[in-house]
């Protein structure tokens, strides 16, 4: 099995996957949302297709996420010599630990 290298992207639609309920595909529903393939839909989850800054917004509209705090997550994973730069500055930033190794 490949694994998925983890992105801003990735995690985002990891979390909206996680919030989903079990009856919902992620699959389907963001195909339905952006008006794409189910095969581009799959691409965006794992993250071979970047979201356009107007899915982004569309996406987080969607599943009720704040737009802001996606981003966070975006400046918590840029890492610079193994650490997540300025990320202990965002309180709600999922990735503190990475900033206090």
């Amino acid at each position: 099995m490949r694994r998925i290298k983890e992105t801003a992207q990735t995690l985002l639609m990891q979390r909206i996957r996680e919030s989903l309920p079990k009856t919902i595909s992620l699959v389907d529903d963001l195909a339905d949302l952006l008006k794409i393939s189910t095969d581009s839909s799959y691409r965006r989850i794992r993250g071979e297709t970047d979201l356009s800054i107007e899915e982004i917004a569309l996406v987080c509209k969607h599943f009720k996420i704040s737009f802001d705090n996606s981003f966070n997550i975006l400046f918590c994973i840029t890492r610079f010599n193994g650490r997540a730069p300025n990320c202990g500055s965002y309180p709600s930033c999922p990735n503190q630990s990475i900033a206090s190794s």
